[in-house]
């Protein structure tokens, strides 16, 4: 149980006492092994999933066969911790094609999974002297795919991505059709087209890779956009402050037959009375406190509450999910689960949030300095990376377990549909990554 997604090979061992006396490898799909084990012996048995590159997980048991017969024996795999950006030392410049891991490298301020398992995030010089958005690709190499290097600057409304003195974005969001959106303080909504889509069908105007377009130059009424989300068709998620930020919008974005972005309040847009309530239909909802949308991969959509703490989950579809039933488009709140699920922990919702692949919710809870995953179905909630209470001081050697790894601050997380978890942290300067 719990093997990663990314196992491509299982190394397998048997020891008695610290004398390994049977080993060998095996597939994910063929993991049938019968060594000869002698009646009566009591041995100890190490199971390490690797991917194409490294150790990802691991797991031991103690086995005891009475009689000499076949034993079968259920692993819970712990994943391990690996560093693939950064050395922890002081932010550097960048260099186009640089490694990435073990080298020092520029500060980062936000990470995004493309869909081909890339990691795009934004890297700022001192002071915001110059800013970029940079590419991980998978042979761990740095590439920039826009701005300029020079000292931040208005955006023109089109332009190749490589030539523009970038400002500061935020609320990066990358969506599977290779657009990546952002807000520039001021400027407005651009999108950018990117190399890492899937095939999908481009929802929106064509644009040429590496092409940076204005979208959108303010939205409706003057509201000012306090985070987005792309949803698997392509289509956007807007949460919005009113010009004197006493109530949130949410909002759906799309476009329309002649190439317009099309923007159409969903809820809220009023200030607050009693506020969202647990069940409550999202159509009758004109009172709303949160931002920060996350999409989860079957388009179920959760926000953080900026008012009393909430995880304010909106389900795909009606059913079971994290423990209880569920409508579809009804609001609920997964914050309480996690609190009476796994004391003394208790979530500061502060930290970063994301959907695994499978729909399970991460949440960063700093104040204890763990990442915490709530079950898509069951609602069970574990530990899955730190210690309570335990402060990183250090990064990991290769293959640290992820219940022992003393996690430091937590400045964003990003996932991709291979199963991988990666952690940034900007104070360390270090991106790790987790297989799931």
């Amino acid at each position: 149980s719990g093997l990663p997604m990314v196992t491509r090979r299982l190394e397998v061992s048997l020891a008695s006492g610290d004398t390994v006396i049977a080993s060998t490898s095996l597939t994910p799909d063929r993991v049938t092994w019968a060594p000869d084990l002698a009646p009566g012996a009591t041995l100890s048995l190490e199971v390490r999933a690797l991917d194409e590159r490294r150790l990802v997980a691991l797991a031991t048991a103690s086995v005891v066969p009475a009689d000499g017969s076949r034993t079968s024996v259920e692993l819970a795999f712990q994943p391990t911790v690996y560093l693939v950006a950064g050395n922890g030392t002081q932010a550097a410049t960048f260099t186009e094609g640089m490694t990435a891991r073990g080298n020092a490298i520029p500060q980062i301020d936000a990470i995004v999974a493309g869909a081909d398992g890339s990691l795009v995030m934004v890297a700022s010089g001192p002071r915001l002297s110059w800013v970029r958005l940079l590419k991980l690709g998978r042979d761990g190499r740095l590439t920039a795919i826009a701005g300029n290097g020079n000292a931040p600057g208005n955006l023109p409304d089109e332009a190749n991505a490589s030539n523009v003195a970038l400002p500061f974005p935020q609320y990066l969001a990358l969506g599977a059709d290779g657009n990546l959106w952002m807000r520039i303080d001021e400027q407005g909504l651009f999108r950018l087209a990117t190399d890492t889509g899937t095939g999908l069908t481009n929802p929106w105007q064509p644009l040429l890779p590496g092409t940076i377009r204005q979208e959108l130059r303010e939205m409706p009424g003057g509201h000012i956009i306090e985070g987005l989300a792309t949803r698997p068709d392509g289509s956007l998620v807007l949460v919005t402050a009113d010009p004197d930020y006493t109530y949130n919008t949410v909002w759906r974005a799309g476009r329309v037959p002649d190439a317009t972005m099309d923007i159409q309040p969903w809820f809220g847009g009023q200030p607050v009375d009693r506020g969202p309530g647990e069940g409550d239909p999202v159509a009758d909802l004109r009172s709303f406190t949160g931002d920060t949308p996350v999409v989860a991969p079957d388009g179920s959509i959760l926000f953080k509450g900026n008012g009393p703490n909430a995880l304010w989950y909106i389900p795909a579809s009606s059913g079971r999910a994290f423990g209880r039933d569920m409508q579809a488009g009804h609001l609920y709140d997964l914050l309480p689960a996690l609190r009476n699920h796994l004391p003394p922990v208790d979530p500061k919702i502060a930290g970063p949030v994301t959907f695994a692949w499978d729909g399970s919710l991460l949440v960063t809870s700093n104040h204890d300095r763990v990442i915490l995953k709530a079950d898509h179905q069951t609602g069970k909630v574990s530990i899955l990376v730190g210690v309570p209470g335990r402060d990183g001081t250090s990064l990991p050697e290769e293959g640290t377990p992820a219940l022992v790894h003393s996690l430091a601050f937590v400045t964003g997380l990003a996932t991709t549909s291979d199963g991988r978890l990666y952690i940034l942290n900007k104070i360390q300067g270090c991106i790790l990554e987790l297989a799931l």
